[in-house]
């Protein structure tokens, strides 16, 4: 807990106001006051809130109430930010965005990690913020984008699967609707008729669509020999679903799903997948914020960063 500014004052026998002209850096007070304040506010471990607000970053989430919503790719973007920001001497505050008009001045910019309805639906919020905003991997007309490239992640997976001998693709997203869905469609779309080769039926596999289990048995009356599985937390869901189903991998079907750290390498086989480069990400997200701080980046813009294909056991040659 912060000490207050009056104890500090009485500490050193000064006023509040002079207290006051130490942390601001104005002209007249004494280098003895000046080195007593800065000492006493050191024991104290007190924090004037200009410094605070130079050095508060607050990732703004859909519900606070509910952090299951940091699942997947948001718990592993998540942790990237707060280890970049952190380690470059930021203090993080996660902040639900129905509170986000409380944050004012101190706070110096803000990420958003929140799904694009939300997002709309706060936008008279947002808008109120005079701070900088940077989304990841959603878009946002206030704020900077920071995005992986998702079409050209879905055409490094079938590339790899047209190079196996594969030709009847499928692929399963976890939201089809949303900026990233649409972006990995049109890889899709686009890929397939590169390679001359007739696109599948998109499944929607998003809690509020249908269960993963539902999609996949559906999936499979068409027999397709592989499919692309798209969204870090679908990965758990999609391997229980084959495995009620008694769908062999690589066998039966050819598997790349999106890479999770914690769970992609375990799976058996170990799943062959499009990976985001979440260090990247967290690391543009702070060069992104210092630069607009500083005035230098102040047009809200997107920057797209490619994914990289880790191949394992998940997809079979034919």
């Amino acid at each position: 807990m912060r000490s207050d500014i009056n104890l500090i004052a009485e500490k050193c026998g000064v006023s509040k106001a002079t207290v006051s002209r130490v942390f601001t850096g104005k002209a007249g007070v004494r280098d003895e006051i000046k080195k007593k304040v800065l000492e006493a506010a050191r024991n104290l471990n007190y924090m004037p809130k200009q410094v605070a607000a130079q050095e508060n970053i607050a990732i703004i989430v859909s519900d606070l109430a509910n952090l299951n919503f940091f699942s997947g790719f948001y718990s592993m973007i998540a942790m990237g930010i707060i280890t970049e920001f952190t380690r470059s001497g930021y203090q993080i505050k996660i902040i639900g965005i129905s509170e986000a008009d409380t944050l004012g001045g101190y706070t110096k910019a803000a990420i958003l990690l929140t799904d694009e309805k939300t997002m709309e639906e706060n936008m008279g919020k947002l808008k109120n913020l005079s701070i900088p905003m940077v989304t990841i991997n959603k878009t946002c007309s206030l704020a900077h984008s920071i995005c992986s490239d998702h079409a050209q992640g879905i055409e490094l997976a079938i590339a790899h699967m047209v190079q196996n001998g594969h030709e009847k693709i499928a692929i399963v997203l976890d939201n089809a609707k949303n900026w990233a869905g649409k972006e990995r469609v049109s890889g899709y779309r686009k890929t397939m008729e590169k390679y001359k080769l007739k696109p599948m039926s998109e499944y929607d596999a998003s809690f509020h669509n249908r269960s993963m289990t539902e999609t996949m048995a559906i999936l499979m009356k068409s027999k397709p020999s592989a499919v692309i599985v798209c969204g870090e937390g679908l990965t758990a869901r999609f391997s229980y679903a084959v495995n009620l189903l008694n769908i062999r991998i690589p066998d039966d079907i050819s598997v790349i799903s999106c890479e999770r750290y914690d769970l992609s390498q375990w799976l058996s086989p170990p799943h062959t997948t499009i990976s985001q480069n979440v260090s990247e990400l967290s690391t543009t997200a702070l060069e992104l914020i210092r630069d607009t701080i500083a005035g230098k980046s102040e047009i809200p813009h997107m920057t797209l960063l490619p994914n990289q294909l880790i191949i394992r056991e998940s997809v079979k040659k034919i």
